[in-house]
């Protein structure tokens, strides 16, 4: 089973909805088990999901009620087998804080490879709707990661 450590700025949206969907897609679309855990280079311990995060989450059958962020730790790096960023920013922040991960850090679209997006946009204050574009985006660059853990075992 693969550990998968997935990284944005406050562990309130992206992350937790990336989370949520990988486990998902990994389990239905590619029969495999993933170990996911969330968190935020910025993130305020134990804040809850984004109301629109949930909102958008339940719309595709998943939980985000009991979601509490947490703050990128040396203890979840090294957990990690694969930390996947949502932007090269997040990245580069990783990557000065925590240089030993530098060879399993990878944005989530650079992992995914071509034609996935680079950047996964913020919706943090934005509509349902900016929730549910981003969720999109997350979902497509999902998969893309999913087929290149599937051709790695």
């Amino acid at each position: 089973m693969k550990r998968i450590l997935i990284v944005c700025t406050g562990n309130t949206c992206r992350s937790p909805m990336a989370g949520a969907l990988a486990a998902k897609l990994a389990g239905e679309e590619f029969g495999r088990e993933v170990e996911i855990k969330t968190a935020g280079i910025a993130a305020f311990p134990g804040a809850p999901a984004s109301p629109q995060a949930v909102t958008v989450m339940e719309e595709k059958g998943l939980d985000l009620a009991e979601h509490a962020a947490q703050p990128v730790s040396l203890e979840l790096v090294e957990w990690a087998e694969l930390i996947l960023t949502m932007t090269a920013g997040h990245k580069q922040v990783m990557l000065g804080q925590f240089p030993q991960a530098g060879q399993k850090l990878f944005t989530l679209g650079e992992y995914a490879g071509n034609p996935a997006p680079q950047e996964i946009p913020d919706p943090f204050g934005g509509t349902v709707e900016d929730y549910r574009r981003t969720a999109q985006v997350l979902e497509e660059a999902l998969r893309g990661v999913l087929a290149v853990l599937s051709k790695e075992n």
